[in-house]
């Protein structure tokens, strides 16, 4: 069975046990683990906006071949227009399906609806993981004086700049593809080999940050690679830290670093794609309040306390801690129901569940009459706010308080456990 085949059986089945039943039994495909591990692996880079037309002249030059010469993009060998001809080349050389499986790795999504974490399960470390700094859902953890910061609605990124192009990498490792949007500001703010901490906002047509949602559709344009070079001029990059991936250097010492580069170049001031996070030290809980008080105040949603001697891991810490007036959680749709009344024929809710499955809630508020519109496969991660986590009266799981949907999340693609909701 080619490797397409066996995307499309596995994309036709809806259940997730049913998907990794199919993977177990292609477990000693190496064929397949190869062409999953060009598409996910965090760390690979393709360097192509877009498909170049092709078509395919019948040599039927194989697969493993395809992938092999990928290698020449990735390293940059081959770059600029010799690299559209170079991927030209190996597309045409290909049979329709195996062309059709290295352009869903060029574009880091195989279409089958699992993602690298369910492959790490067949496979146990087949793809390395795209590891972030997570904050502590409360505060419990911070030692005062502290370092108290705005806490951004945009979407997470680490920007890594290579000395010539600045790539935006989302949580769930996929490039967010901005036409070159940042590789200025890149060139005049960071050295190169660093990668920075924060997140992508859109601006508006009157200079100002857009609402969240409108913001993280744009985003989420870019991270599906569908996003137009216009939208991209108006994308900024909100940062708040210089990645230490030795674990060495305390956060004061990364900070200070990052405020004196905003501070020295005369240039970042009048530059839109870079801005640096509000930071205060605060010096006890009082203050912190204060501090979330008067982000609130301004709209925001709300603040995170950093502990100033705190080392970077790429886990979630304590050392960091929200403060927030609501709960969120990103959870996996596995299922959903059609509405009545208005809502009759099209989406009335979707049920969504942890990670484990020890959370299930059915949400039905949040939706536009465009979403409900929309199609809601299984597997679609989805945010969404809440007030406490409840437990249900008619199972053994627990279910969330007024829960309300906030966005689907294409950079992310494993859903919160339960015990990071606790």
């Amino acid at each position: 069975m080619s490797i397409l085949k066996i995307l499309n059986e596995i994309a036709d089945n809806p259940s997730r046990l049913a998907k990794e039943a199919i993977l177990k039994r292609e477990k000693n495909n190496e064929l397949l683990k190869a062409v999953i591990l060009a598409a996910y692996h965090p760390y690979i880079n393709y360097f192509q906006k877009k498909i170049p037309e092709y078509k395919t002249l019948g040599k039927n030059s194989s697969l493993a071949w395809g992938l092999d010469g990928l290698t020449e993009l990735s390293t940059r060998t081959v770059t600029g227009h010799a690299a559209i001809d170079w991927l030209k080349a190996i597309l045409q050389d290909l049979s329709a399906d195996d062309a059709k499986v290295l352009e869903r790795v060029i574009d880091r999504d195989l279409r089958a609806g699992f993602s690298e974490s369910t492959a790490n399960k067949i496979w146990p470390n087949l793809v390395p993981t795209f590891d972030v700094q997570l904050s502590h859902k409360d505060i419990s953890g911070i030692r005062y004086p502290a370092y108290a910061q705005t806490k951004m609605d945009g979407a997470r990124c680490h920007l890594h700049f290579d000395g010539k192009e600045a790539t935006a990498y989302a949580r769930s490792g996929k490039i967010f593809k901005l036409h070159g949007a940042f590789d200025e500001s890149a060139s005049i703010m960071m050295e190169p080999n660093e990668t920075w901490d924060g997140e992508i906002i859109f601006l508006g047509p009157d200079g100002k940050f857009l609402d969240r949602k409108t913001s993280n559709g744009l985003a989420n344009k870019a991270n599906k690679g569908t996003l137009s070079a216009e939208a991209a001029k108006r994308a900024v990059f909100v940062t708040w830290d210089i990645v230490d991936f030795a674990s060495k250097t305390p956060y004061k010492i990364r900070f200070t670093d990052l405020t004196k580069r905003f501070a020295d170049s005369i240039q970042a001031q009048f530059k839109t794609r870079f801005r640096l996070v509000k930071s205060q030290v605060v010096n006890n809980l009082d203050e912190a309040i204060a501090f979330y008080t008067e982000e609130r105040s301004r709209g925001e949603e709300g603040a995170i306390l950093k502990n100033i001697d705190s080392v970077w891991v790429p886990k979630r810490t304590k050392d960091l801690g929200k403060m927030k007036a609501e709960e969120e959680a990103d959870l996996e749709i596995i299922g959903w129901e059609i509405g009545t009344g208005k809502n009759k024929n099209r989406m009335g809710n979707i049920i969504c569940a942890t990670s484990d499955r020890k959370l299930i809630v059915n949400v039905g508020t949040g939706f536009s009459d465009e979403d409900r519109d929309e199609e809601w496969p299984n597997g679609t991660i989805v945010t969404i706010k809440y007030n406490e986590v409840i437990k249900d009266k008619n199972s053994d799981t627990f279910s969330l308080f007024l829960p309300r949907f906030i966005e689907r999340r294409f950079d992310k693609k494993v859903a919160n456990s339960f015990e990071e909701l606790k």
